[in-house]
């Protein structure tokens, strides 16, 4: 497959996986058509260091946090304790606040054939989202959506990034579905670092 077939694959199965929400996605199936281009095609991240700097990177990226989630889940026996819901939601919308909103793309290409070339920086934050968290603005874009959020998937959206690794242990009475998250998003970006093109996730 080209690149654009795989960039296309990857977003034809976030939307199935999407799909398995039900009613507790509230518009995402609309947000999803009305900004397919823009999802299909945002990169993970700014550097090429980092995970999935890539058109069609947060994609990639969220699908491998699902599959990472999951096998977590089942690893830990959790399956009566967090919802195949609670890991689809969680997965695949915790950094889709890097799409950026109706009126503002997030990621701006960087012009600097410098920066490009030297430091591997594809990309830079807009001005105006700088100074608000990711993990702030993908819970924004949840609730414009009419999406069902509990109380636990929230704190483990928002604990996104939050932490230091000297301070990345459970604090008491913290959710599965906020650790098991957290698993996931590391393992995947390690999986997915250094990538500079879109991979098919099964």
């Amino acid at each position: 497959m080209n690149q654009e077939q795989v960039i296309i694959k990857n977003f034809e199965l976030f939307k199935a996986q999407t799909a398995k929400l039900g009613a507790k996605a509230g518009n995402l199936s609309t947000f999803l058509d009305q900004n397919a281009e823009r999802v299909m095609l945002a990169p993970a991240s700014t550097k090429r260091d980092y995970t999935c700097c890539h058109p069609g990177g947060l994609v990639e990226h969220s699908l491998r946090v699902l599959q990472n989630a999951a096998k977590l889940r089942q690893a830990y026996n959790l399956m009566d304790t967090v919802s195949t819901q609670s890991v689809i939601l969680t997965s695949l919308y915790h950094d889709i606040g890097k799409v950026g909103t109706e009126a503002k793309e997030y990621y701006v290409d960087n012009n600097s054939d410098w920066h490009r070339d030297k430091l591997g920086v594809y990309y830079n934050v807009a001005d105006r989202f700088q100074h608000i968290p990711v993990s702030q603005l993908s819970l924004y874009t949840l609730s414009q959506n009419n999406v069902d959020i509990d109380i636990d998937e929230w704190y483990a959206m928002s604990m996104v990034g939050s932490k230091g690794q000297k301070e990345d242990l459970p604090v008491q009475g913290e959710p599965w579905i906020s650790i098991v998250l957290s698993q996931a998003i590391k393992a995947a970006c390690v999986q997915g670092k250094g990538k500079e093109k879109a991979i098919s996730v099964q």
